[in-house]
């Protein structure tokens, strides 16, 4: 309560069931988005400072296009690379008799809102093929590059129905870089670090993260998408331990382990 997420922007108490956190205006700090209950909107959270959160779900073009939605796994990802983390959501309602109350579907198409880096985004869902935007009865979702391409594909699930996994495949020729952590003094999967990017005039943050979104794993793995952009200047990783190191000249279009303490390799091309 105290932080400003427990309710939405009007005082009201919320539903929420899927939720997951990430630096989606790259400042440096995390931000937080919970889907809710339909009427209700995804509540979208940016810090403000101090410790302290505003709901900007509303400003963002979020809140309204997911007010008749019933969200369930939401995740952030850098969806076309461009540097900008975007928001993927599952939707679906629990009561498959809905349509007979009010006209509302059981089944509801899944959204993914991509981030125009000027505190704005828009539903993209019905533009890019192969079926995403057919209503589901969404519930679990993640991410992960299961073709190691270097982009990040979604996995869905559904209420009594199949999994669904989309390849993401990239036609704007944006680049990415990959890193793996393997701790040695924290965690061996390094989660709860944070990995941050240098590149120009830009940065970029992520989080090693256990559990997200709805009954969901994503990869550990960290995909950090960079544009044009042909150079990482810095990679610097803040491991759980406390410990704090930094590489320098990563190339884009290629995966690296970073072991704590003991270095960076280069291990993959894509």
């Amino acid at each position: 309560m105290d932080a400003g997420i427990a309710f939405s922007a009007e005082g009201k108490a919320r539903a929420g069931m899927g939720v997951d956190i990430a630096d989606f205006d790259n400042s440096g700090t995390s931000g937080v988005a919970i889907t809710n209950f339909d009427n209700e909107m995804v509540g979208l959270y940016r810090s403000s400072g101090g410790g302290n959160y505003a709901d900007v779900a509303t400003q963002s073009g979020v809140g309204l296009a997911s007010k008749d939605k019933l969200g369930f796994g939401c995740v952030f990802l850098d969806a076309n690379l461009d540097g900008l983390l975007d928001l993927a959501v599952v939707n679906g309602h629990i009561d498959d008799t809905v349509r007979n109350v009010r006209g509302d579907g059981y089944a509801q198409p899944p959204q993914l809102f991509l981030n125009n880096g000027h505190g704005r985004f828009s539903d993209v869902a019905v533009e890019i093929g192969s079926g995403f935007s057919q209503p589901k009865v969404g519930r679990g979702l993640a991410y992960g590059d299961f073709d190691h391409d270097g982009d990040l594909d979604l996995l869905m699930t559904t209420n009594n129905g199949p999994a669904y996994l989309y390849r993401n495949d990239q036609l704007a020729g944006n680049r990415s870089v990959r890193t793996r952590l393997v701790g040695t003094k924290s965690n061996r999967d390094a989660i709860g670090a944070r990995v941050r990017i240098f590149y120009g005039d830009s940065s970029q943050s992520r989080l090693v993260k256990g559990g997200s979104s709805y009954l969901s794993q994503s990869e550990l793995a960290l995909t950090f998408g960079l544009g044009k952009y042909d150079k990482i200047d810095r990679l610097v990783i803040d491991w759980p331990s406390g410990h704090t190191e930094e590489h320098k000249n990563l190339v884009p279009g290629h995966a690296y382990d970073c072991v704590e303490s003991k270095g960076i390799t280069k291990v993959s091309s894509f």
